[in-house]
C-alpha cells in the first residue's frame, strides 16, 4: 500500500521534470526490490546503490540472506508469464476494459467468475 501511495504521489507531481519524477519512481521501485529480495546479500544490494563491489562471500553470514542456509530454485517461468499476457490480452479485448491483477489471477487459477 505504501509503495502506491508513493507511486501516486510521484505521479501528480507537477513541480518537477518527467525526467526527475521517472529517477523517483525508479528509487520506489528499487527499494521494493530489496525489501523483496531473498537471495541476494543485502550488503551486496546496498553497497551497489552507492556504486560499491562486494563480494557477498565477504559477508559470512551477517546478513539475512546469506543466513537463510535453504537452497535457491531456479525456474524458467517463461511459458507461464507468456500464458498470463495472452490471458490478459484476450480479456481485456473481450471486455474493451482494464482488467485489474485480482481478475486476472482468479481467470488464470480457472475462477468461474466472469472477467
Amino acid at each position: 500500500r505504501d509503495k502506491s501511495v508513493l507511486e501516486l504521489m510521484t505521479r501528480k507531481n507537477t513541480n518537477v521534470s518527467q525526467e526527475k519524477r521517472e529517477a523517483e519512481l525508479n528509487e520506489i521501485h528499487q527499494v521494493v526490490g530489496y525489501c523483496l529480495n531473498s537471495v541476494e546479500c543485502r550488503r551486496t544490494h546496498v553497497l551497489r546503490h552507492f556504486d560499491e563491489v562486494f563480494d557477498p562471500r565477504a559477508c559470512r553470514g551477517t546478513c539475512d540472506n546469506c543466513k537463510d542456509q535453504r537452497p535457491v530454485e531456479e525456474r524458467d517461468l517463461t511459458d507461464e508469464a507468456k500464458q498470463v499476457l495472452q490471458l490478459f490480452d484476450q480479456i481485456s479485448q473481450r471486455r474493451n476494459a482494464n482488467v485489474s491483477l485480482l481478475q486476472l489471477a482468479q481467470a488464470m487459477r480457472g475462477a468461474k467468475n466472469k472477467v
